[in-house]
């Protein structure tokens, strides 16, 4: 067999500070690499210089500062001719420093396996070289990016061998350069983010094999899913331009019949996750949510033209790549914990595995915590314990009105009919009621007709909930909203427990006043956000006024009175606190 023929390019914007460390691992190579070429992408700090210098001038090219990943490569590769058959192609980051041999274990393992087009090294974080980033890649239909790793796991040779899998990142990666060509190269339409993934997907539905070779190794910086420099590829926000080619990617790789069921996967997905991040006062990412989702939606030509060009095995490859990507079960198991971490006071996360998009918060946390199981790590939160509890003695309190049929008596009428009645009755002009009236519907019948369509569409059950749930509910509120307050989370629990279980909630139950049990789960809410808008600081400021805003205009639906009331205890406040200062 021939000696392989390997071409590297390495792609450099704004990385002088990772470049120099990534250009002395290149150039320490156990196996040299038999052409070189950079490409600076109209760097400031001087990248091109230090290319310059290692690879000689006529070695360099440089392209505008908006140039995506794959058109450099594409460019660097129209003017370096093929060399034949057995030519490879190395791609390298800028912040990325392979070892010494790792080019030698990629080739090496490409030899063993000739079906083998595409290979990558293990990734290990650039800073802590112990901490594992990805030892290959694989995805779910709604297209969260999964590498099957713990977070901040370290790697002691746990998962080491060489594997198939769905994808590998371009930091790293080794293809043949026939393949590439065959496959058409990585899609200039994914200026960042996903490139990877969809190439891998398109070489293996062309019948060839993506492996991840962990005796070569590399450590990445990751400096723009990190936000660690600026990105100028791109005006969309990091993370909006993430998920929207998560998505897009599977939607336009999946045949029809899975495709169609993602889609409504994603939907739904989407629309949760927006919600979440309302309710969590995260107007930002609520908004990337629903603006990628968007994109996808508004734009099917867009997605028609790229299954059509990829329609070519995709149906066979499918067999092969099911196997691969993210079960089901995970996917739900992720739901949980961003669940979870909502009801714990936290913000929503993502659970989706590393090498994605992600805050730049990550970046100091290198211990790795203990990890007892997602279901245990939920049941001992203290927040978690004191719901359950409440809900025990709420369930045995309220246990003559659990299964006798619909609610009703006191203030409270029996509820009939469903969440499309309620809708209707909330948007029609006239209202058949005695002689008829066409005076407007109360604004809770919106409120109510919202949360059952959460609940399938079942009123009953939605009023069931905020009336007979209205204890835990302010429990958990309560103990959500004096997590700044009362910092110990003993005293804390013991104040929300205290609180819910007042006889102000066992009273609306008894009596049958949905509006008093409502307004008495977000009175908690109320007084953390204006403590919030009057003492923090602007940016924070911001957020909690438009949270209260939206909560304070829930409340006031069920009880007209909650808005003066909270208006003259905001005016009081904002006295007392000028009168402070």
């Amino acid at each position: 067999m021939s000696r392989p023929y390997v071409t590297v390019i390495v792609v450099a914007h704004d990385g002088a500070r990772w470049l120099e460390e990534t250009l002395r691992a290149l150039a320490g190579q156990s196996r040299r690499p038999d052409r070189v070429a950079g490409v600076d992408n109209g760097s400031r700090d001087g990248s091109a210089d230090l290319l310059a210098q290692t690879f000689g001038s006529g070695n360099v090219m440089s392209l505008p500062r908006s140039t995506a990943f794959a058109d450099s490569v594409a460019e660097a590769l129209e003017r370096m001719p093929s060399r034949g058959a057995d030519e490879w192609i190395w791609l390298l980051h800028d912040d990325c420093a392979p070892d010494r041999r790792a080019l030698e274990a990629l080739l090496t393992a490409a030899q063993h396996d000739p079906k083998a087009a595409v290979l990558g090294p293990k990734l290990r974080d650039w800073l802590d070289h112990r901490r594992l980033l990805e030892l290959g890649v694989t995805v779910g239909r709604t297209g969260r990016r999964d590498t099957g790793l713990e977070p901040r796991e370290f790697d002691q040779g746990q998962h080491d061998g060489t594997r198939e899998v769905l994808s590998v990142s371009t930091a790293g990666m080794l293809i043949r350069r026939d393949v590439w060509e065959q496959v058409g190269g990585l899609d200039p339409f994914f200026p960042l983010f996903r490139d990877d993934l969809d190439l891998c997907w398109r070489v293996r539905n062309a019948g060839h094999k993506v492996l991840a070779v962990t005796s070569a190794v590399a450590w990445h910086a990751e400096a723009a899913a990190r936000r660690r420099r600026r990105i100028t590829v791109s005006g969309d926000h990091p993370r909006r331009l993430d998920r929207r080619n998560a998505i897009f990617v599977v939607m336009a790789n999946l045949p029809f019949g899975p495709m169609v069921w993602a889609l409504l996967r994603n939907v739904l997905g989407s629309a949760f996750r927006t919600l979440l991040f309302l309710v969590s006062k995260q107007p930002a990412n609520a908004l990337d949510e629903m603006v990628a989702m968007g994109s996808i939606l508004v734009h099917p030509l867009r997605l028609l033209r790229a299954r059509r060009a990829r329609r070519h095995g995709r149906k066979k490859g499918y067999i092969r790549i099911k196997r691969l990507m993210t079960p089901p079960g995970a996917a739900y198991r992720r739901l949980v914990d961003m669940v979870q971490s909502f009801l714990a006071g936290q913000a929503p996360v993502d659970s989706a595995g590393r090498h994605h998009h992600h805050g730049p918060a990550e970046e100091d946390e290198v211990l790795p915590p203990p990890d007892s199981g997602a279901v245990k790590r939920f049941l001992s939160r203290p927040g978690v314990v004191l719901l359950l509890a409440l809900t025990a003695i709420s369930l045995v309190a309220e246990r003559s009105l659990i299964g006798g049929g619909r609610l009703g008596g006191g203030a409270l009428v029996p509820v009939i009919g469903g969440a499309g009645d309620l809708w209707a009755f909330y948007t029609e002009g006239f209202h058949d009621i005695g002689l008829g009236s066409d005076a407007w519907a109360p604004p809770y019948v919106a409120v109510v007709a919202a949360l059952s369509t959460l609940a399938l569409g079942k009123t009953w059950l939605a009023v069931s909930v905020l009336l007979l749930g209205s204890v835990p509910l302010a429990g958990a509120t309560a103990y959500l909203a004096t997590r700044h307050v009362i910092p110990a989370v003993p005293a804390r629990a013991w104040a929300a427990g205290t609180y819910a279980l007042l006889p102000v909630a066992t009273g609306a139950i008894a009596a049958g006043r949905l509006g008093t049990a409502v307004v008495f789960v977000l009175l908690p809410v109320y007084a953390s956000l204006g403590t919030t808008l009057l003492t923090a600081e602007r940016r924070r400021a911001r957020r909690a006024a438009w949270a209260l805003g939206l909560v304070l205009a829930v409340g006031t639906a069920f009880v007209p009175l909650v808005y003066p009331m909270v208006a003259v205890l905001g005016a009081l406040a904002l006295a007392a606190a000028r009168h402070r200062a």
